[in-house]
């Protein structure tokens, strides 16, 4: 059986390994043997394999955060999932082939959802929902509230397009580049740039900007809080730029914009399993529905170095996805 395994931190492409280990054992009464299908390389994953957390676990260590699988086999007192059922796994450390877990770490989401898409329908929608569910965002206000959002060409912000008419929010899309106009299917595309801020008041008048989702950090977090509304609030997600944010004082002092950070997975620790779970119905009947998130490649698990320096490249479509074969 194939895993990743990471022995130190590092430069991703060097220190990742796929290496043999033993098969699983049987599965326990409450647990399934869980065949993974199908993971992305997101931008988290690349954070810890450098090292860069405040906490980081021991090595050597399994990354991972997303999966889709085949359950194999199943322990007696497992009644909703079955062998052959195709779930999602809401465990971590997902980069082995072959895992146990809890019963409910897994969830099947119904018929009609390929297992390619399925693995990529937790991390990134779900980041996108609740950043949406926040009430500085104003999800319950009868007024017609915007937010700004850049890399308006990433997966998290093509949900949050997705999703944001269920909220009633209306969504300015910021991109880095002109040429990334075209990978945005979407209304409201501006290209980032210093009269940003202008450049909104233009295109919406005096409507309400009450918040902005920055996946870059840097200047680019300052000129989103430069086009927020007076105590709007700019949700840090993202550091694309791998630098420290930079936000002008008379937007903290004298406007009141607010800068936050935000982690899906802080927000999840607070939240019930049936809470996680609702909205991934949601996630998934929008992909039956025909929302696709982007794929650029898929690799197989012997193949990692070279699936991770795909994913380490700029000016990508879609995601860099790993792929296994069932036993």
């Amino acid at each position: 059986m194939k895993i990743v395994q990471i022995a130190e931190f590092g430069d991703p492409r060097k220190v990742a390994r796929c290496i043999e280990a033993p098969e699983p054992p049987e599965p326990g009464p409450d647990e399934v043997l869980f065949q993974t299908l199908a993971f992305p390389i997101h931008p988290a994953d690349l954070m810890l394999i450098r090292g860069n957390y405040l906490r980081l676990p021991p090595l050597p260590l399994v990354p991972g955060i997303d999966a889709s699988g085949r359950i194999l086999r199943v322990g007696r007192d497992v009644k909703d999932i079955k062998p052959g059922d195709t779930v999602l796994s809401l465990a971590r450390q997902t980069w082995v082939e072959r895992r146990i877990l809890n019963a409910h770490e897994v969830v099947k989401l119904g018929a009609g959802v390929d297992p390619l898409q399925l693995a990529m329908l937790y991390l990134n929608p779900l980041t996108a929902w609740t950043m949406l569910s926040r009430p500085e965002v104003g999800a319950d206000s009868k007024v017609d509230n915007w937010i700004i959002q850049n890399a308006a060409n990433s997966s998290v912000a093509r949900w949050v397009d997705r999703l944001a008419p269920r909220f009633g929010i209306k969504v300015l899309n910021v991109v880095r580049r002109p040429d990334a106009l075209d990978e945005v299917q979407a209304d409201n595309v501006l290209v980032d740039g210093l009269d940003l801020a202008q450049r909104v008041k233009d295109k919406i008048g005096e409507a309400k900007v009450v918040a902005g989702f920055d996946a870059i950090s840097g200047d680019a977090t300052g000129r989103l809080a430069a086009s927020l509304s007076p105590g709007g609030t700019v949700f840090v997600y993202g550091n694309l730029a791998e630098c420290p944010v930079t936000v002008a004082n008379e937007d903290l002092l004298f406007r009141g914009v607010h800068v936050t950070g935000f982690s899906v997975t802080r927000t999840t620790t607070n939240m019930s399993r049936d809470e996680v779970v609702k909205p991934l119905d949601i996630f998934a009947e929008e992909i039956r529905r025909g929302f696709r998130q982007e794929i650029e490649a898929t690799y197989p698990f012997e193949s990692i170095s070279a699936a991770i320096a795909e994913a380490m490249q700029g000016h990508r479509r879609g995601k860099i996805l790993v792929t296994s074969q069932p036993e």
